[in-house]
């Protein structure tokens, strides 16, 4: 108590704490003077009363006005507080966070709290199908590949000299005239991200999966990418050179049908692209303006929208987004809210390399609210699922298959 009491009479409460509170509260375990001081906070702090707000948003008013007793009971239930018990010590407190958990709340809570997302450690290695690990590529103009998640520090390719960490790539050119013509391609494997600063300043975070089309050198009155997967964009401000990202198919291949056509135009912005779902593409901008032009149709949109693109209906369509889902996915997590198993699988194959089959149907459509963490074995969000028992159980069978019942 004496910690808490500490924490209470500090100017600047803890983030952690207050969420923690937060969390207690939602599910009615909240301690009587912690409750009275995160009422008042909540009353007095403009931050944490948004926080608060959003936080109890997100869920029904059934579960709210019961305190989420549906979590608290069943086998999942108590095999949830099993383990979390052997790693805390304060029991009462953390059989809540374990539900939290469970319910999506606790990290969820946490990214609205800190507005940047959980840290992950290092990411899993990506394995394929034969065992070995798979690592980020860069094939250079005329067919030299290097590993970059092996060859660290600077790397001299003809003019230009590579600087690499192994999470990020930067580069600069000594002699431009020297500098071959055409396009490099960087490849980031399943489970792994990567992010790379262009020549004109411009940042890309590439996700799982993705393979993206670049010059060294911008040359003539445009910047043009081509991408292929999902990546957020952070672009230079060039008035006289609109910078143009082409959109390619979840196949990886470049250019062919509609898939030629479709682009987004910038100057200066901030925006996520996704071309994961099989005939479509989406852009959802953050900050700034972006065009997205199609073979039949070109739109503008504005901060907080989102443009899908339908190669089967020919047409985009334009919605607001939740900058929660959509760009969680650069700190190695994702949110779903009342998502069906059939989305959720789709994210396993490029996140973990693991092909998935429901054995029962009816499962595709089933609902889950929660949270996948990359950085943690794909096993933990399995027994969330069934702890919910949103699914009955898994196994994995003789050639490396998921399967979900």
């Amino acid at each position: 108590m004496g910690n808490k009491m500490c924490l209470m009479n500090d100017m600047r409460p803890d983030p952690d704490y207050i969420h923690i509170l937060m969390v207690e509260k939602l599910g009615g375990t909240i301690g009587e003077s912690e409750g009275k001081y995160l009422d008042k906070l909540i009353e007095q702090d403009t931050h944490v009363r948004e926080i608060w707000e959003k936080l109890r948003s997100r869920y029904n008013p059934e579960d709210l006005d019961n305190q989420f007793e549906r979590y608290k009971t069943g086998e999942g239930w108590s095999h949830i507080i099993a383990g979390v018990s052997q790693r805390k010590p304060q029991i009462r407190r953390w059989t809540w966070v374990a539900a939290a958990m469970i319910a999506g709340i606790l990290v969820g809570g946490y990214y609205l709290f800190t507005k940047n997302g959980i840290k992950p450690s290092a990411p899993l290695a990506a394995i394929d199908s034969n065992g070995n690990q798979k690592t980020v590529q860069l094939q250079i103009v005329g067919g030299k590949t290097i590993d970059l998640s092996a060859n660290k520090g600077q790397v001299a390719i003809g003019a230009t000299i590579l600087n690499n960490t192994g999470k990020a790539l930067s580069y600069s050119t000594e002699d431009a005239n020297r500098e071959a013509a055409g396009e490099n391609i960087l490849t980031v494997p399943i489970g792994l991200d990567y992010r790379i600063q262009l020549s004109d300043g411009t940042e890309v975070w590439l996700n799982s999966a993705t393979t993206m089309r670049f010059p060294f050198r911008f040359a003539g009155s445009t910047r043009a990418i081509t991408l292929s997967g999902e990546a957020f964009l952070k672009v230079a401000k060039d008035v006289k050179r609109p910078f143009i990202v082409h959109l390619a198919g979840n196949s990886g291949t470049f250019g062919g049908g509609d898939q030629e056509g479709t682009s987004v135009q910038v100057l200066g912005t901030e925006f996520n692209v996704n071309t994961y779902d099989s005939g479509s593409f989406r852009v959802a901008l953050v900050d700034g303006s972006v065009k997205m032009k199609a073979p039949r149709q070109e739109v503008t949109i504005k901060p907080g929208q989102q443009a899908t693109y339908s190669e089967q209906q020919k047409s985009i369509a334009i919605n607001k987004f939740d900058e929660e889902e959509v760009l969680s996915w650069r700190d190695g997590v994702l949110f779903f809210r009342n998502t069906t198993i059939r989305e959720i699988c789709q994210v396993f194959p490029r996140w973990y390399g693991v092909e998935i089959t429901t054995d029962n149907k009816k499962l595709d459509d089933a609902m889950f609210t929660g949270v996948l963490n990359r950085n943690e074995p794909l096993k933990e969000f399995l027994n969330l699922l069934k702890a919910t028992h949103t699914i009955s159980g898994y196994y994995f069978d003789n050639v490396g298959e998921l399967h979900l019942q």
